[in-house]
Formats: C-alpha cells, sequence, structure tokens
C-alpha cells in the first residue's frame, strides 16, 4: 500500500483558518475559509489550483467559529465569531458595472449577460 500524500495549494502565513465551509456551483466548488482575525475568504477551487477571489471582514479582531452553514437554497453562508452570527450573500454579481469587472473577479457566481448588461 502507497501512504497518502497531499500538498497544500493556499498557504496564509500571516492568518490562521478557522473554519471549512465547502459549496458547489452549476460547474465550480468554493470553499468559504473564516480566519482567525475575523475575515471571511471565498476561494475557487480548480484542480489543483485555488484561488482567493473575495475577502470580507466579518468580525474584525475576533475569531470565526467553525460552525459556518450554508443554507438550504445555497445564496448565503451563515458565520460565527464569538460575538455575532452573520448572514452573508455568497455572491456580489450586483456590484460589478460592467462586463470586464464582472470577468477579472473570477467570480464562480457571476457571469456577465451582454443584453441584460448586468
Amino acid at each position: 500500500m502507497s501512504p497518502i500524500v497531499g500538498q497544500a495549494i493556499l498557504h496564509f502565513p500571516d492568518e490562521f483558518i478557522t473554519s471549512v465551509t465547502i459549496a458547489n456551483t452549476e460547474s465550480h466548488t468554493v470553499a468559504f475559509l473564516g480566519t482567525n482575525d475575523g475575515s471571511l475568504k471565498k476561494v475557487l477551487l480548480s484542480g489543483n489550483e485555488a484561488f482567493v477571489y473575495e475577502s470580507i471582514v466579518i468580525d474584525k479582531g475576533n475569531r470565526l467559529m467553525p460552525d459556518t452553514l450554508i443554507s438550504p437554497d445555497g445564496e448565503h453562508i451563515y458565520v460565527l465569531s464569538s460575538s455575532k452570527i452573520s448572514k452573508v450573500q455568497v455572491e456580489h454579481c450586483s456590484s460589478y458595472t460592467n462586463c470586464s469587472s464582472c470577468l477579472d473577479a473570477k467570480d464562480p457566481y457571476c457571469g456577465w449577460c451582454s443584453l441584460e448588461k448586468r
């Protein structure tokens, strides 16, 4: 038998990951990573690569707890810290005002419709 071997695909030298929650879009896997300083990182996972495409401060300076949860409809993530519970949208597509900014964000939840210009 061969041993199982793993390799890190992301490294955060100045932060500790305190929670991990995974969601699947139609064709992508997204990891929501909570940190010791109160941030939530949205990470696109693809094969042996990972890309942090957004980081949101949830509760500055307060560690995010491991008990994060995706809502049943998949549109929100519930994030806990020592002082509050936050309901965060998994996407912020409305913040992109043109095709270029939408595509550059690499947010797997968003796409640009040329007909509707959104």
